[in-house]
């Protein structure tokens, strides 16, 4: 296994963002979104900018067990040309403190 994303990616530029809220302008988001070749992210609301990704660019999205069923972001995705991959998180242990679960 690479050590980094450099090693497994001799030619790749890695840009680490977080998810832009409320405060940055809209344009600022979708440029975002519009430049990624390969994007991760927690589902949520934001997701509705994967509209603006380029034709073939993979968004892999983390689902929390607890959404596992939620077909939301699918339904956005589906009608585009980007490469979607849902990454599910393992069922809880039972038991556990949802403190714990996290």
């Amino acid at each position: 296994m690479p050590a980094s994303s450099g090693e497994a990616l001799p030619t790749a530029t890695l840009h680490v963002a977080g998810t832009p809220g409320g405060d940055v302008p809209v344009v600022e988001q979708v440029r975002l979104w519009a430049s990624a070749d390969v994007l991760l992210t927690p589902n949520g609301a934001h997701f509705v900018n994967a509209l603006f990704m380029a034709r073939g660019a993979v968004l892999l999205e983390g689902v929390p067990w607890a959404m596992r069923g939620y077909p939301g972001q699918p339904m956005i995705t589906r009608a585009s040309a980007v490469n979607h991959i849902r990454l599910h998180s393992n069922r809880p242990a039972t038991g556990q403190p949802m403190a714990a679960r996290a």
